[in-house]
């Protein structure tokens, strides 16, 4: 199993006070000590309502990109829904590759093997392709702008049962703009994982 998180922060101002331009409170006691209770109220306010506008634009830009790729970032229609693949040739045997549950659920990641392209998956979509027995390196890559974490995970193929290797992820949410996400490849057994693709996927060809 490998996994990935990545901390998507939200930079917080460096508190600034210039009691002799006025700023802040801008109240001096008696004896020309400046106010600093006001001061940091006044910092407070403005960090607070810096930090909503940059969720708000978050908020929105996320909102766009969501409609914007909702049509081509879903399994197409009539594609087919799981069912085993016919047998691999001697020396080679089927690796499962199926996608559940990983956020951005509306963006599609690059997965290859062993650097060459395989599918560009969909949430619940899957393909089979046949591999020789031996070590190999699946790698999922996601697109810059999604802050996604990239996962590189080597496996072995064996030729006594076909090999299902599960694409999934996390995403919450630890503060006003500040969200933690994670990307997760691991090697289901094969009752679970036909259990699943039974219950969610639908193929997707490889390329080539």
């Amino acid at each position: 199993m490998r996994y990935g998180k990545r901390t998507l922060p939200t930079k917080i101002p460096p508190r600034r006070c210039f009691p002799s331009l006025g700023r802040c409170s801008g109240l001096r006691r008696p004896n020309n000590s400046f106010k600093a209770d006001g001061c940091a109220a006044a910092q407070f306010r403005r960090w607070t309502q810096a930090s909503i506008r940059r969720f708000v634009v978050r908020l929105i830009y996320l909102i766009t990109a969501v409609l914007f790729l909702t049509a081509c970032a879903t399994v197409p229609a009539g594609a087919p829904s799981y069912s085993r693949a016919v047998s691999a040739s001697p020396g080679h045997e089927n690796v499962y590759i199926y996608r559940l549950g990983a956020y951005p659920t509306l963006r599609t990641p690059a997965v290859a093997i062993d650097g060459h392209k395989v599918f560009d998956p969909p949430e619940k979509g899957y393909t089979v392709v046949s591999l020789e027995t031996g070590a190999h390196e699946l790698t999922v890559k996601w697109s810059w702008d999604t802050g996604w974490p990239n996962l590189t995970f080597p496996f072995n193929v064996t030729s006594t049962a076909p090999l299902y290797i599960k694409i999934s992820g996390s995403f919450e949410t630890i503060g006003v703009g500040r969200f933690r996400v994670g990307s997760l490849l691991q090697v289901i057994p094969q009752t679970l994982a036909e259990s699943e693709l039974m219950s969610c996927c639908r193929y997707i060809p490889p390329h080539g």
